[in-house]
């Protein structure tokens, strides 16, 4: 039974989407910037095919395998390890800065693994993903 009698809740009269989703097969569209500092690594100008979703995540020497959809999804590396960073950036067509990113306490030495991959426009274990690109990198660490 459905209680009527409930006071204090505001009525709902409308919601609109101020963009359009999309489902369906989704990839990085084109080439894009990854640089690295002393302390920071940065993505720039990624776009995909369609409005979507972008998961990047970090990893260091500890993880022994590239983590799997299900896993960086979570934010996890492979086998629950921590990733040493880990982003969602929700990315639309009509917003050129919504693929660009910046880690700004990057360690200033090891040897880390950036993987990227892109879905749709749905957070939901339902989502489609594109393939998993993976680039290694170092701090660029100036020397005089």
């Amino acid at each position: 039974m459905i209680n009527t009698n409930v006071t204090g809740l505001p009525l709902l009269l409308s919601c609109s989407v101020n963009s359009l989703g999309y489902v369906g097969s989704n990839d990085i569209s084109g080439s894009f910037t990854l640089g690295t500092g002393p302390n920071f690594m940065y993505i720039y100008n990624i776009a995909l095919q369609n409005n979507g979703l972008i998961y990047v995540i970090v990893g260091d020497n500890t993880w022994s395998r590239a983590p799997v959809i299900s896993e960086i999804k979570t934010g996890s590396g492979p086998n629950g390890l921590p990733p040493k960073y880990f982003q969602v950036l929700s990315y639309k067509a009509t917003n050129s800065s919504s693929g660009n990113l910046a880690w700004t306490t990057m360690p200033s030495s090891g040897i880390f693994s950036v993987y990227v991959v892109a879905s749709d426009d749905n957070p939901f274990d339902n989502a489609n993903f594109g393939p998993i690109y993976s680039y290694t990198v170092t701090p660029e660490v100036p020397s005089w």
